[in-house]
């Protein structure tokens, strides 16, 4: 036992040695300050700090429970022992029930040891479970405030028969139920109906038991029955004798991720149907192309001539035409196409579409009628895109139509606009696909024909050249089996109204242009490669590879970014964009930083030097892509992924 402190309220200084030689002889380490008075005992209770009290019950100026009710006030967490050799047994039983610890005789000394020894094994016990209770007050306070901060996460206990015993507010957030709602309930309920029945619930829970967690990602369903995809994790809950008491869910909403996932992976996979496509569609002509030549090699009649080179022509306007159509989908991703726009009647517009997909409409025995309640109908266009429109859309009726179908186009006024629809016997399209119907490289497969050809980027390229008219194109059907209808929207022009020198077609919508960029590196490969890397995804970008051709490429090009490489022979990256941000024309532009270095110092640099954001090689190309494509107000106020 450690050194006890005791504080004696005694007038006898015989009684005093006698205590003293008592807790001696009984083993006990202790210091022990003796005093009379009132005063003297307040005093010494107010400047130190004591373990125990003991008193006599009765003093010639003070008495002993007089102190008791000044210990019990101030000091009641200190142990009080009477000592007094006249205290009979209904007093002694009073002065416990006023909040003495205990009572000893002066006649049985002998008892003195035990009180004292009881009494201080009892305050400390006391003392421990006070401040356990306080820790787990705190404790509990803390994870309250913990759960009820994170709105992100749903935190959900779970008694031992599944029942929600706790709900935080990123629960009511992710799933809807407010707490009062869903206490006491299953925690099944957020689980989907077919989960449900297979018991996922239950073996989750027993998974968590017997190893300690369980994981698992799937769909969930929220309030009203709206799925969502979470990711969750459980984990058993124990008493402080490890026994289970209930279990933890934490989970967070991840369906805006798992749809990121599988758009990426529609994309991949449309890729790669593309890339097949566009093999199969070169590979088509060429192999006319090289049966006609060797029937020229091997024939030298003239009807054979005649065929193949018949044959040749037809097929290099097929490649041209190809050819044109990834090129203009190219040009319109990177704002870099115009069209050129002036007064024309629709009707031969219509008529030459018509003839362009004449061959297509007869090789498969189509019946086309036309249909056409306007008179002189006025458009402002460019002809040769106008007409491109169409023939899309009539060649892709004749080809998702059974050989002998009907297509129909039909002129009409539609309000301050002229509607030309394009209606096939065809085989529709399911409710589903038609919100994507307009998407590059999109094709229904279970209705596509692989003998009649296309890339999947007809569609598209018409859509884009309808807005750019400053019209709309609209695909609707009625389902599988059930043909395909698509209505194109144009303004309609005034034919009174003398023409304009010089007109445009309308404004497209905004879309995005192609950003001029700078990429200086004495590394020509690396410089090269990224080069490669932003044009394909449609940047205007330009190449230096030391500090004074970084300058004067600057200059001519006015980049809007500048990847500079700090590493430069001769002027270093540093000083190349000091003198960049000097130049009035070329302050604004974005400039970042390409090194090896990461550190702090380094970046503080760069920052002085005047770059916007600090990459460290290898750049994670996502990463850059994520900052270029920020609006302008975003990319001016936050970090980069490598700045920080």
């Amino acid at each position: 036992m450690a050194l006890i402190r005791i504080l004696l309220l005694e007038d006898s200084p015989l009684d005093d040695e006698l205590a003293r030689a008592r807790l001696i002889k009984g083993g006990l380490e202790f210091v022990m300050q003796r005093v009379e008075t009132r005063d003297e005992f307040v005093a010494e209770l107010e400047t130190d700090s004591y373990d125990l009290i003991l008193a006599d019950y009765s003093l010639p100026s003070f008495d002993g429970l007089a102190a008791l009710e000044i210990v019990r006030e101030r000091w009641s967490q200190i142990p009080f022992i009477f000592v007094s050799g006249g205290l009979g047994e209904e007093i002694a039983i009073e002065s416990l029930k006023q909040g003495a610890t205990d009572y000893v005789l002066k006649q049985r000394l002998d008892r003195l040891v035990l009180a004292v020894t009881r009494a201080i094994a009892e305050t400390q016990e006391r003392s421990e479970r006070r401040r356990a209770e306080i820790a787990l007050r705190e404790s509990e306070e803390r994870h309250r405030l913990i759960l009820e901060s994170v709105e992100d996460y749903a935190i959900i206990t779970l008694n031992l028969d599944g029942l929600v015993s706790s709900w935080n507010k990123g629960a009511e957030r992710v799933l809807g139920y407010q707490e009062l709602e869903i206490l006491g309930r299953p925690g099944a309920m957020i689980f989907t109906p077919e989960d449900t029945r297979n018991g996922t619930p239950e073996r989750e829970l027993s998974r968590a038991t017997t190893q300690g967690r369980s994981e698992d990602e799937r769909w969930h369903v929220r309030k009203g029955g709206e799925r969502f995809w979470g990711r969750g994790t459980v984990r058993p809950l124990l008493d402080e004798s490890g026994s289970l008491r209930g279990f933890v869910k934490v989970m967070h909403d991840m369906t805006e991720r798992k749809r990121a996932e599988e758009a990426l992976r529609e994309a991949d996979r449309r890729k790669d149907d593309f890339l097949a496509m566009l093999a199969h569609e070169l590979r088509n002509p060429l192999s006319a192309i090289n049966n006609a030549i060797q029937l020229a090699r091997r024939s030298g009649r003239p009807e054979h001539l005649e065929w193949a080179k018949d044959v040749i022509g037809q097929q290099v306007r097929h490649l041209a035409r190809l050819i044109d159509d990834l090129l203009d989908v190219s040009r319109m991703t990177r704002g870099k196409f115009q069209l050129q726009c002036k007064r024309h009647d629709l009707t031969p517009i219509i008529q030459s579409a018509i003839e362009a997909a004449r061959p297509m409409i007869e090789s498969r025995r189509h019946k086309l009628t036309v249909s056409n309640s306007t008179e002189l109908a006025t458009v402002e266009a460019d002809a040769t895109r106008l007409e491109q429109i169409l023939v899309n859309l009539l060649t892709n009726a004749a080809k998702y139509t059974q050989e002998g179908g009907h297509i129909a186009l039909i002129v009409e006024p539609a309000e301050s606009e002229l509607a030309i629809t394009i209606r096939d016997d065809g085989v529709g399209i399911a409710a589903e696909m038609l919100p994507h119907v307009f998407e590059p490289f999109f094709q229904v497969e279970q209705t596509i024909d692989r003998s009649q050809g296309g890339l999947g980027i007809g569609l598209t390229l018409a859509r884009t050249l309808a807005e750019m008219h400053g019209g709309t194109l609209i695909a609707s059907s009625s389902g599988m089996g059930q043909g395909s209808e698509f209505r194109l929207l144009l303004p309609r022009v005034d034919a009174t109204i003398p023409e304009v020198e010089n007109a445009v077609c309308p404004d497209p919508p905004p879309g995005r242009t192609a950003p001029r960029v700078l990429v200086v590196d004495d590394n020509v490969d690396s410089a090269r490669g990224m080069e490669n890397l932003l044009t394909i995804v449609g940047y205007d970008v330009r190449i230096a590879y030391d500090g004074q051709a970084a300058l004067e490429a600057a200059q001519a090009h006015q980049p809007e970014v500048v990847l500079l490489d700090i590493g430069l022979p001769g002027m270093d990256g540093f000083e190349v964009a000091s003198r960049i941000r000097r130049d009035q024309r070329l302050r604004d532009a974005l400039l970042i930083a390409v090194t090896g270095y990461g550190q702090a110092e380094d970046r503080r640099r760069s920052f002085e030097a005047g770059f916007d954001h600090h990459f460290i090689k290898p750049i994670d190309f996502d990463a850059l892509l994520a900052l270029l494509e920020l609006p302008e107000s975003a990319i001016e106020s936050s970090p980069s992924p490598q700045n920080r």
